[in-house]
């Protein structure tokens, strides 16, 4: 088969949501499928493309509209800003495509949830997995990594959490062919089940590798899962004003 007509018959995927959900540890899953590759995080996408201190917008789009005003290059050869986004995207899809070979790349940056927007018109061709995680999980997070939970800590967490959601359910909800929604809560619950619809949605046949290699570590809490469910169990009993 051709390379470029197989590359242009699926695109990558990103994998994307809170700082504390499961994002590398389900990127990594899916690799063991067939059809998908993937590395270390990116990160370069937000850092290049997304806001900067004291903006909510991204600074890809305030650079277009400087550069956009009467007599730029840009406004003269009426380049829109998705044609300039997909422009861009196409680039670095080609650093993606690369390393990947023929199969399908994976990114797993968790920033690029609050990109999300302009990652829809860089990358036409990609699928979006949005994760979206409930405050306890982060909140077990810190508290394992480090001794001691202010309530300051947690109204931050929550508030950390409640973005990423945001941003992630309005993109679902613009481009509900391109990004799908997976439940922390479904995930933990039942990997065979969650990852059978993930790779359905991603038009790839169902590969009981995947939701294995899920279960064996989960990176962020450092644990099996079942070992983790337990002790997930364990902290909303022990720390329920934590978590409520």
């Amino acid at each position: 088969m051709d390379t470029d007509a197989w590359r242009a018959s699926a695109g990558g995927v990103f994998v994307c949501g809170s700082p504390f959900a499961e994002v590398s540890t389900v990127a990594w899953a899916l690799a063991e499928h067939p059809a998908f590759w993937t590395s270390s995080e990116s990160r370069f996408l937000y850092r290049l493309f997304g806001s900067r201190a004291g903006l909510e917008r991204p600074y890809l789009y305030d650079l277009y509209g400087t550069c956009n005003e009467d007599g730029a290059w840009l406004r003269a050869n009426a380049v829109s800003y998705p044609e300039f986004l997909a422009a861009l995207g196409e680039g670095i899809g080609r650093l993606f495509h690369a390393r990947a070979g023929r199969k399908r790349w994976v990114d797993n940056s968790p920033e690029n949830a609050l990109l999300l927007d302009e990652l829809l018109h860089m990358f036409p061709d990609a699928s979006f997995v949005g994760l979206l995680q409930p405050t306890r999980t982060a909140v077990f997070i810190e508290v394992a990594r480090r001794a001691g939970m202010t309530q300051q800590k947690v109204r931050e967490l929550t508030a950390l959490n409640a973005l990423y959601s945001e941003r992630l359910t309005q993109a679902a909800g613009a481009a509900p062919d391109r990004v799908y929604l997976l439940e922390e809560n479904d995930l933990f619950a039942s990997p065979d089940t969650a990852f059978a619809d993930l790779l359905e949605f991603l038009g790839e046949e169902n590969n009981e590798a995947v939701p294995t290699a899920f279960a064996r570590r989960l990176l962020q809490l450092d644990l099996p899962l079942a070992d983790a469910r337990a002790a997930l169990a364990r902290f909303e009993k022990t720390a329920p004003a934590l978590v409520a």
